[in-house]
């Protein structure tokens, strides 16, 4: 249920951190990184901020739906 909130919360934003998935969805960070670990292992995200804490991820597929907005 926690991975169907984050990718709703995609929608709304693509670009989303362990913080906003942890307080959106009312889960621990432990639980939100686990959720957008394995969305990034779906191919649904990726890292795009290149460090170890406070990580950014993207989700290329809602940005390229937008852009053809």
């Amino acid at each position: 249920m926690v991975t169907v909130k984050a990718v709703g919360l995609l929608f709304e934003n693509p670009y989303i951190t362990i913080a906003d998935v942890a307080e959106r969805c009312e889960v621990s960070a432990t639980t939100a990184a686990k959720v957008l670990s394995d969305l990034e292992g779906d191919g649904v995200v990726r890292e795009v901020s290149g460090r170890k804490r406070r990580k950014f991820y993207l989700a290329d597929g809602v940005t390229e739906i937008l852009g053809n907005r």
